[in-house]
């Protein structure tokens, strides 16, 4: 709860209803208030200052900064699993389907594969969308399916068992949770990758490893069913 802003308002009225009835007291309260106050105050955080836009512009977004920024994106890309598809070869048809609030993805995709084409979808594809995708299917060698939360979106899993008799590469563009989803939906992916996010530094970094032109080196954070612990990746297309 909390990651949201729907989440994190119900967080508040659940927390508040407690304090209501007495199953959590005002002390208990006011202890986690100290706390969270002290954190605060040992980073500095109760005396912020309003950031001068000027000097912000001049310091921030530098090559430098990029650079970094890829790099903690390349050490975070995760493969938990390859039957051999990966790395994607630069002269092979593959078709990226893609949620159409995803931007840059195609552009970093293109660098390395440049018979890349591209069907964008909605969060939940409707039946229209999964019918373009199956139909520009029939022309790739190889699919990539971009997911986001598709246990929040099961029309994500109708995409992709509709798209299941081709070879498919599953990237989870925000929770690494999808692939738990997809299996419990008799789906096996012949790759599946997280990549956590879609800013570009992640997206270019996503786009260098599914190509091989950077191996996997990335860790999963949280553990993705019991196959899958806290610590899991591939650090190598060949196997963990």
């Amino acid at each position: 709860p909390g990651h949201t802003p729907s989440e994190a308002r119900a967080a508040y009225a659940y927390v508040l209803a407690l304090v209501r009835s007495g199953t959590i007291s005002m002390k208990r309260v006011e202890e986690s208030v100290r706390r969270i106050l002290a954190l605060k105050a040992r980073y500095g955080l109760l005396e912020w200052q309003p950031v001068n836009p000027v000097v912000a512009a001049q310091s921030c977004g530098t090559a430098d900064h990029r650079a970094a920024a890829l790099r903690v994106a390349l050490d975070s890309i995760t493969l938990l699993e390859n039957d051999g598809i990966l790395p994607l070869p630069a002269e092979q048809s593959v078709l990226l389907v893609v949620p159409a609030r995803v931007t840059g993805l195609d552009d970093a995709l293109r660098a390395y594969l440049p018979s890349l084409t591209v069907v964008q979808v909605g969060l939940d594809p409707t039946h229209s969308q999964i019918a373009a995708a199956v139909t520009q299917a029939a022309n790739a060698d190889i699919v990539i399916v971009a997911t986001w939360n598709a246990n929040q979106h099961p029309s994500q899993v109708s995409l992709i068992q509709a798209l299941g008799e081709y070879p498919l590469v599953i990237v989870a563009l925000d929770a690494p949770y999808d692939l738990v989803t997809l299996q419990a939906a008799n789906v096996t992916p012949s790759a599946y990758v997280c990549a956590y996010s879609d800013v570009p530094p992640a997206l270019d970094a996503l786009a260098m490893v599914l190509s091989g032109i950077e191996l996997p080196r990335g860790r999963l954070p949280v553990a993705v069913g019991e196959p899958y612990p806290v610590g899991y990746g591939w650090q190598r297309f060949e196997g963990p």
